[in-house]
């Protein structure tokens, strides 16, 4: 599983309205808010998550043990890898 950001860029995000070259930090910010949140790379986010959860519920079902603890582990895995972000959240971030 892969950082958001390392996601972004090794997927290919969609290419941002403005070049980050520009010399603005607040731009910059915006830009890479608007590129880490744009639904495809989102998308493609979610789908490497979904990946990841599976794996780990097979893990957990292939190692056996306690039902009581099986369920536990299987929560903490749904729980750390829910998806939080969506793509209507550049608008509501404020950066500078």
């Amino acid at each position: 599983m892969l950082p958001l950001i390392v996601h972004a860029v090794e997927t290919g995000a969609p290419e941002p309205a403005v070049p980050l070259a520009v010399p603005e930090p607040v731009r910059h910010a915006a830009e890479l808010i608007d590129t880490l949140l744009a639904p495809a790379v989102l998308g493609r986010y979610q789908d490497d998550m979904d990946e990841f959860r599976g794996e780990a519920h097979r893990i957990l079902d292939e190692l056996g043990g306690d039902e009581t603890y099986l369920s536990v582990m299987r929560n903490l895995v749904d729980e750390s890898s829910r998806m939080l972000l969506r793509a209507d959240l550049a608008r509501e971030v404020t950066v500078g």
